[in-house]
């Protein structure tokens, strides 16, 4: 049975996969970039937690800081698997 089905997209042919390799990839790369957007989200809030712990002088808050640090650490690990 032929992997890829055939369709008309406006006057050329266009092809789609239907192979379970590209469905796996594509897979792959939509949790890479979830991930990624995760790790970018970590590091606006860490950055606004820094600024702000500095500014209300709060140990707390950069204490706060320095555990998401670790989190955003631990989540980055995984653009290896």
């Amino acid at each position: 049975m032929d992997s890829t089905r055939n369709k008309v997209c406006g006057e050329t042919s266009c092809v789609f996969s239907t192979s379970t390799s590209d469905t796996k990839e594509r897979s792959a790369s939509m949790r890479k970039l979830a991930i990624a957007i995760v790790v970018v989200l970590c590091i606006l809030f860490m950055t606004i937690e820094v600024v702000g712990g500095i500014k209300a002088n709060s140990l707390a808050i950069l204490t706060d800081e320095a555990h998401l640090k670790k989190w955003c650490l631990f989540m980055s690990f995984t653009f290896g698997q």
